[in-house]
């Protein structure tokens, strides 16, 4: 993606009557304002299920759509507005009584009785393709949220690809822009500005002729190319710098010396000739670095580096506040930026590597991709897959959660995520399969500072405790953000019916493992289907409640439903840590370390006595070591019993020889135990049962 800053490239404004609107361009700056939205740029039906709200399809004839509801207090011309339409060829209105027929896309330089009065727009747009669509989003917090309304894939004159624009309202600002996110083949030639009624507007001076600017837009669909314009009620103050961005590393080593990056944009209207670079860390001595000698022209970014280096000396979790100051600046929200670092102490856990197949029944290329994911599951240990049917319509198995990851990390299928990481040369956590097993084997050697241990226990027919022990072999950074989330997976999944007869390409190619299998293939076995996610889509954000403490451990239970028709032999259940913030995109959901327990290796029958072991009372519980076991045999039996840990490790085991059948009265010293539960199983022979014990200290 491009990433250039041109000082040169500013548009001149042009104003037709008395407006009391400023403008500035921010021409390729790479990013959005304030960088508040960091969704991805894709259609509604990739974007909906991630929080954006429809409000107009497609059109075959430029109409309005239907009225709207600001999501904050907003004025335009300082005038207080409520409400709002769009049009579908890019203009937004807060004159909703105005009986002006929505334009057509043969746009025309403002004002122009054509618009309604109150309205901001990229005239030009052309909402009549098949995926074209209208939808809106808030982001951020109070006092300074951003409502966008986003023109997704929609088309132009004289074009056969597809454009991405928006217009976003700032609160308490009232400031508007309007966003060139991304164009594909494509040319356009829009009215870009605000009319305030027909005789007062503000445009870029190229209207009625505004071009795309980021031009890249066949794949490149972050925000990390774009370009966008200001429009500011009032007088634009002269110095305004923002804090664009910060470069911290997540992860640092011990003793180590990191160099601290980032950039500033200039939103004042003057150059910036100077302004200071300030940080603390854990809210302890500021530092400050002043930068003189500056020439930062308005609406261009500049980078920094502060020296010295920042020396990480202490194992743990650092919180930064960076923030900006400049001599009269004239806004403060936007100068400071939080985040954290985790100073590593160089431990680690056995890394292990989630992949996700996104597939379906109506993807022909699909068994192709089942094919690759067992060389993988067959040649690397340290890797765990998992099927997602979705990313290619959807099927028989699709559940929710399914089509959330889908629209979060993908477009198609056969794709995989691989512990949801945007790998280098990929523009999406979903990527083809010529790539899997690569990326696959690059995770396998990094470092993890967690190991995820498994256990529980059947409690009945069909529920279960699954056991979590996440054991912390060092810093985790960002650990706020980090969510435990559970998989229930069933191995090969067969059905009747479309909903699973599997489409298949390769029937009649030669030399393919699935050549001559039929197209559909009935009674295709479909492999490690995600069933449930019991945590939630995006995983449990409690597991973690403050700042985990390297070498020691944190552990859940979590009790589990399961449906009855699922085949509870070719079940497992798949568990992993991974990042997930509501604010942030797909390139910051990525998995820590993952681990999986089939169901068969799950303790069974707790609390539950076998017939032949009968009366079974273990008391006193809690204990704080001594315990009784008194129970009853049918007949004489060697009988042990073994303590286990939640998640089914073996912590002793006692033979008591050969007992005479009736009552059985015994005693066990836990003492040496730390508290916690655990479970007393009873071996009576080939009969068992099994009770769990509260050690209470």
């Amino acid at each position: 993606m491009k990433k250039i800053i041109t000082a040169c490239a500013l548009l001149l404004t042009a104003s037709m009557g008395y407006s009391q609107y400023y403008q500035q361009s921010y021409i390729s700056i790479n990013k959005n304002p304030l960088g508040l939205n960091t969704d991805v740029e894709q259609t509604s039906g990739v974007l909906v299920p991630q929080g954006w709200t429809a409000i107009q399809a497609t059109s075959s004839t430029p109409v309005w759509s239907p009225n709207q509801t600001l999501p904050f207090a907003f004025n335009f011309n300082n005038s207080a507005v409520t409400n709002y339409k769009v049009s579908t060829t890019g203009v937004l209105t807060f004159d909703v009584a105005s009986t002006v027929a929505a334009p057509s896309d043969a746009n025309v330089a403002i004002p122009s009785s054509l618009i309604p009065d109150k309205s901001v727009m990229a005239w030009g747009l052309n909402g009549n393709g098949s995926n074209d669509a209208i939808i809106t989003k808030t982001f951020g917090t109070a006092p300074y949220r951003q409502h966008w309304v986003m023109f997704s894939s929609y088309s132009a004159i004289g074009g056969t690809g597809w454009a991405y624009w928006a217009i976003m309202m700032e609160e308490t600002t009232d400031r508007l822009f309007v966003v060139d996110m991304r164009n594909y083949n494509t040319p356009l030639s829009l009215t870009v500005g605000v009319q305030v009624d027909g005789t007062t507007a503000t445009s870029l001076a190229a209207s009625p002729n505004v071009a795309g600017v980021n031009t890249n837009g066949g794949s490149a669909d972050g925000p990390d190319d774009n370009t966008y314009y200001e429009f500011g009620y009032g007088t634009q103050p002269s110095v305004d710098v923002e804090l664009s961005t910060v470069a911290l590393p997540a992860l640092v080593a011990n003793g180590s010396n990191t160099t601290l990056t980032g950039s500033i944009i200039n939103s004042g209207s003057s150059a910036l000739t100077s302004y200071d670079i300030k940080y603390s860390v854990n809210g302890g001595t500021t530092v400050s670095q002043s930068f003189t000698a500056q020439n930062v022209l308005p609406g261009t970014a500049s980078n920094f580096t502060l020296s010295p280096a920042y020396n990480a000396t202490t194992p743990g979790n650092l919180n930064f506040v960076f923030w900006v100051e400049a001599s009269s600046d004239a806004r403060n929200y936007n100068d400071t930026i939080n985040t954290s670092t985790a100073v590593s102490t160089g431990g680690s856990g056995a890394k292990k590597v989630l992949l996700e197949e996104f597939t379906t029944a109506p993807c022909q290329f699909c068994p192709d991709g089942e094919v690759v994911v067992g060389q993988i599951l067959a040649t690397t240990p340290e890797a765990i897959a998992v099927g997602i049917h979705a990313g290619f319509g959807t099927d028989a198995m699709t559940i929710p959660a399914h089509s959330a990851y889908a629209a979060a990390f993908t477009t198609g299928a056969p794709t995989a995520a691989i512990d949801r990481k945007i790998f280098s040369g990929e523009t999406r956590v979903g990527h083809s399969r010529g790539a899997w097993a690569a990326n696959v084997n690059a995770q396998k050697t990094l470092l993890t500072p967690i190991d995820i241990n498994l256990g529980g226990n059947v409690t009945g027919t069909n529920t279960i405790d699954l056991h979590v022990d996440v054991q912390v072999k060092d810093a985790i950074s960002n650990w706020q953000d980090a969510n435990l989330t559970i998989f229930v997976v069933e191995d090969s999944v067969v059905g009747t019916g479309s909903g699973y007869n599997q489409v298949n390409y390769y029937h009649t190619q030669a030399g393919h493992p699935y050549t001559g299998a039929g197209n559909p293939i009935i009674g295709y076995p479909h492999r490690h289907v995600v069933r449930d996610v019991p945590t939630g889509t995006w995983g449990d954000a409690t597991f973690l409640s403050s700042a985990p403490v390297v070498n020691t451990n944190v552990t859940k239970t979590y009790s589990l439903n399961l449906n009855p028709a699922w085949d509870k032999s070719k079940m497992e259940f798949v568990v992993f840590m991974n990042y997930y913030d509501a604010s942030t995109g797909e390139n910051a959901r990525e998995v820590i370390n993952v681990n999986h327990i089939k169901y068969d290796q799950l303790v069974v029958g707790v609390e539950e006595n076998d017939l032949a072991i009968s009366a079974l009372r273990i008391h006193p519980n809690p204990t704080s070591g001594n315990l009784n076991v008194n129970f009853e045999l049918e007949q004489s039996e060697n009988v042990t019993i073994e303590v286990l840990d939640l998640l089914g490790k073996s912590i002793s085991v006692q033979n008591f020889g050969t007992l005479v059948s009736g009552a059985q009265k015994l005693n066990m010293d836990l003492s040496d135990l730390n508290s916690g539960i655990y479970f007393v199983k009873i071996n009576a022979g080939n009969k068992v049962s099994t009770q769990k014990v509260n050690v209470l200290k």
